[in-house]
Order: structure tokens, then C-alpha cells, then sequence
């Protein structure tokens, strides 16, 4: 729903595209991630040439992109599950991780 190439800048520049979200979500979320010692941004959404707009004309324009990055100075660690998946851990969560 954001325009691809205002994504690629934010990319770039080290943030990771979350979720669009509401209130009351959009607090909840920006209240972990910053919990979670990461950087959040906020971007309103942009409708992609040719996509749908009747989110737009409802209410949609309150909802914000949520991007997060990790601070600076941070020192991840790429850690892979027991699933396969694999997660960015800050040294100090590691053990929540």
C-alpha cells in the first residue's frame, strides 16, 4: 500500500516495513517495539498507482505504516529457531530470544 520506492528509501536506510495499523494498535505497537530498545517511524500509507482507494474515502487516512530499525549503536545477533525462522536479537534480549 506505500509507494514502492518511498519503501526502497526507508529500506535503504535500514527500517523494515511492520504493518498499517489504527489506534488503539498503532500506540500498542509503537509502545512494544520502543520497549524492545528499536527505532519506529510512522509513514501514511500511499495507494500504489491502479490500486484500490476506498480505504481512503473511509477512515483509512488515519492509519499509519510502521516501521522499525534498530538503534545506532546496536550490535545484532541473527539467531535461527527451532522453526527455521530466524530472528535479530540485541545482545542485552538474547536470552528471550
Amino acid at each position: 500500500m506505500i509507494e514502492s520506492t518511498r519503501r526502497a528509501e526507508l529500506e535503504a536506510q535500514g527500517w523494515t516495513a511492520c504493518f498499517v495499523a489504527d489506534e488503539p494498535r498503532l500506540s500498542e505497537a509503537i509502545e512494544l517495539y520502543e520497549s524492545l530498545g528499536l527505532e519506529v517511524r510512522l509513514e501514511p500509507p500511499r495507494p500504489v498507482s491502479g490500486e484500490c482507494t476506498t480505504c481512503l474515502e473511509h477512515g483509512f487516512d488515519r492509519c499509519r505504516m510502521i516501521y522499525t530499525r534498530p538503534p545506532a549503536n546496536a550490535n545484532l545477533s541473527i539467531i535461527r529457531t527451532t522453526y527455521g525462522e530466524t530472528k535479530e536479537c540485541l545482545p542485552s534480549d538474547r536470552r528471550k530470544c
